[in-house]
């Protein structure tokens, strides 16, 4: 493993306060999928209040820890504009935002070559944010992404 500014943890993640019973199939299918390592991009996709944040957390929580740098998550359920997912994705990185504005510079530096998982939560209302995950993928060979919506990205 390579060096990397991030600790093996799962940083920002909101507490699970209930117990999660059922989707066993759904549970398996994405966790192969993130093990995998195949995708890079996986779109949990499903209609508001299904359960989509729950059944994410909880694989999540079930996986056990490996040698990745670490999982990451990202609640875009306040951002209202495609423009600030950049800044809440800096945010959870805990990267300061540059004086320059120069924030996808700066996500692109700091994830570099790490081996990442981006968990980033209702992103149905900031899709326009879909070019700069494309680019962040062009560039950080091991990041991925693991996204919850309403809709396709």
């Amino acid at each position: 493993m390579a060096l990397s500014p991030f600790p093996q943890e799962r940083q920002g993640f909101p507490a699970i306060r209930t117990s999660f019973v059922g989707r066993v199939t759904e549970r398996e299918d994405l966790t192969s999928l993130i093990q995998g390592r195949e995708s890079r991009l996986i779109n949990v996709v499903g209609p508001g209040g299904v359960g989509k944040t729950r059944l994410i957390l909880r694989v999540l929580e079930e996986m056990p820890d490996d040698d990745s740098d670490g999982v990451i998550y990202v609640s875009l359920a306040v951002v209202r504009s495609a423009d600030y997912v950049a800044a809440a994705i800096l945010q959870a990185l805990r990267v300061p935002e540059p004086a320059s504005g120069a924030t996808i510079t700066s996500i692109v530096e700091t994830l570099g070559s790490s081996d990442v998982l981006l968990v980033l939560d209702n992103i149905e209302h900031v899709t326009a944010a879909a070019p700069l995950l494309i680019h962040i993928l062009d560039r950080c060979p091991n990041v991925r992404f693991l996204i919850t919506s309403r809709v396709r990205l």
